[in-house]
């Protein structure tokens, strides 16, 4: 059994009758077996003629059959819309996948007034992530954005480990050809709940998460307005001066120094750096 075939077969098995559907089809089969043309002896139940218990079994097995075909384009339905994976892109358009257990894209979210100007030039739901990241990377609408300088990061939220891996792996490949620097994660659910809850992009959230801690004259609305090489330089700067009182270096702009990068709350995987095509798996 091929990996593909596992995974539709690991949603299937997760997929429940609707309500109501077995209940309904049985109902049809107890209405097409006829009923004795004679009438019954008293206290006893229907009698049932040899002729007419024949005739009703073929409705009966036809009603069966599509019952059986509902559920399983029931359960495939279900379990090609259902999302696997959440993937957060964030440099000042935030934007959110929603990837099922196939690789495909299954709804895309704009997280802000820039990434609703980007999901409106590029159609990315029912395409496999791949394809759409690639396409998303070399779209003129994101192009203003992702220039020399600016830093995109990516965040990858999935309980299924396999599914995560082959997304990090898609990024990278989607994402070398762009001029600015960029990095991915992989964080945990609680992350994403948490920035959802917000209204904000994961990497977005837990970078101004880190920044709050260093600097509390500033507000999350305020983060929410910043791009992410601004929050970035931000704390670098924050955390410099921190040090003893003076500036370590850390605040000139540039990708060096960037290491705690995924140190916001709920973060998973510390940052290395956040040099082009870093990538940061959970737990390293």
């Amino acid at each position: 059994m091929s990996d593909v075939d596992e995974r539709v077969r690991a949603a299937l098995d997760a997929q429940a009758v609707p309500e109501g559907l077995a209940e309904r089809t049985l109902a049809a089969i107890e209405a097409a077996r006829p009923r004795a043309e004679g009438g019954a002896c008293p206290g006893a139940g229907p009698v049932m003629s040899r002729g007419p218990r024949r005739r009703w079994w073929p409705a009966a097995l036809a009603a069966a059959a599509c019952l059986a075909l509902v559920l399983v384009g029931v359960g495939v339905t279900t379990a090609l819309r259902q999302p696997a994976a959440y993937v957060g892109i964030d440099v000042n358009p935030s934007l959110e996948l929603a990837v099922n257990r196939l690789g495909t894209v299954v709804g895309a979210e704009a997280l802000n007034d820039d990434g609703a100007r980007v999901l409106d030039a590029v159609a990315l739901d029912g395409r496999p992530y791949e394809e759409a990241l690639a396409d998303l990377a070399a779209s003129p609408a994101l192009a203003p954005y992702v220039g020399e300088g600016s830093l995109l990061e990516v965040s990858i939220a999935s309980d299924d480990a396999s599914l995560a891996d082959r997304l990090d792996a898609q990024t990278a490949a989607a994402l070398a050809s762009l001029p600015c620097e960029h990095a991915s994660a992989r964080v945990g659910a609680e992350v994403h709940e948490h920035a959802a809850s917000a209204g904000m992009g994961m990497a977005r959230y837990q970078a101004a998460q880190e920044l709050l801690a260093l600097d509390d004259t500033l507000t999350l609305e305020d983060c929410a307005s910043l791009s992410m090489r601004e929050l970035r330089d931000r704390i670098d700067a924050c955390a410099g001066h921190d040090a003893d009182g003076a500036d370590d270096g850390h605040g000139d702009g540039t990708a060096q120094g960037h290491g705690g990068g995924h140190a916001g709350a709920g973060a998973q995987s510390p940052g290395a750096g956040h040099r082009r095509g870093a990538h940061h798996p959970e737990g390293a």
